[in-house]
């Protein structure tokens, strides 16, 4: 670095002139910086961080933000099943939906099962209800939280089984066949 009063070539790190005394401004000392092999790297690198987001990603700030973006998306849609009712997966039987019908079908070798069931929200019962497919009512069953839901297999009963919550209620209609008829 050239100091500007005497004219006398000093160190690029160098606070004052090592002839006059001078003090170097920051200013100055950042430019003589920039003209070197490694000041010219460090813009090199910055530019690259620019180009490739890392210096927007690398961000605390940003990572947080997402993290509270992410968690707040999950939140408000309703975890990771919807607020639909749904028959979920189990060993004792298979499941299978007709959008056409909004039926589901449960497939199983045993003569009941007991059906694992996703109520979104808090419901504050279950209600089931079997009739004939040709709609002939047949029973009629309430069921607290938690409790076992058993159904017999038959592919001549149609269940209706209804989430009761506060001010509204969510329904399935599902038939219980033979898993030797699953297609």
């Amino acid at each position: 670095m050239k100091c500007a009063e005497c004219g006398k070539e000093n160190l690029v790190t160098a606070k004052y002139c090592s002839s006059c005394g001078n003090e170097f401004s920051e200013k100055e000392r950042q430019a003589a910086w920039d003209e070197t092999v490694w000041g010219k790297l460090e813009k090199l690198k910055e530019a690259k961080e620019w180009l490739t987001l890392e210096k927007i990603t690398g961000n605390k700030i940003f990572r947080i933000a997402l993290l509270v973006l992410i968690v707040l998306w999950g939140v408000m849609s309703g975890g990771n099943r919807g607020n639909r009712m749904l028959i979920l997966e189990s060993s004792e039987y298979t499941v299978r939906y007709n959008s056409e019908l909004d039926e589901y079908y449960v497939f199983t070798d045993r003569n009941e099962v007991d059906l694992d069931l996703y109520l979104p929200g808090k419901p504050q019962g279950i209600t089931v209800t079997s009739s004939t497919l040709k709609g002939a009512p047949l029973d009629r069953k309430d069921y607290e939280i938690g409790e076992k839901i058993t159904l017999s297999r038959s592919d001549e009963v149609l269940y209706h089984i209804v989430g009761v919550y506060e001010k509204s209620e969510k329904d399935i209609d599902l038939i219980v066949y033979d898993s030797a008829l699953l297609p």
